[in-house]
């Protein structure tokens, strides 16, 4: 609803929030808004927030803050692999 209605810097600032986020919503336990923001970033170019809520996501996985089956999730790793191959940071 909100990519539809509202801009992408509401879009980006809504992915973020601490309470309402895309890593929030995962953290509880329900993927369908983390799996929806990596498709909007996807179509808008954003590899390196893609990466970024990537790694962010398979952390929580390794520091046990979520179900240790998120960093066996195949989709995380496919994203991640294309956002580092896209983004120009030679750090990633």
């Amino acid at each position: 609803m909100l990519r539809a209605l509202g801009s992408k810097e509401d879009y980006l600032n809504r992915l973020q929030s601490p309470k309402l986020g895309a890593l929030c919503q995962l953290k509880a336990g329900r993927k369908v808004l983390f799996w929806e923001s990596l498709d909007v970033l996807e179509s808008w170019g954003e590899w390196d927030r893609i990466f970024d809520l990537c790694k962010a996501a398979l952390n929580m996985g390794f520091e046990g803050e979520t179900t240790e089956f998120y960093v066996c999730d195949l989709r995380i790793w496919k994203k991640l692999a294309t956002a580092a191959s896209k983004v120009a940071n030679e750090e990633r």
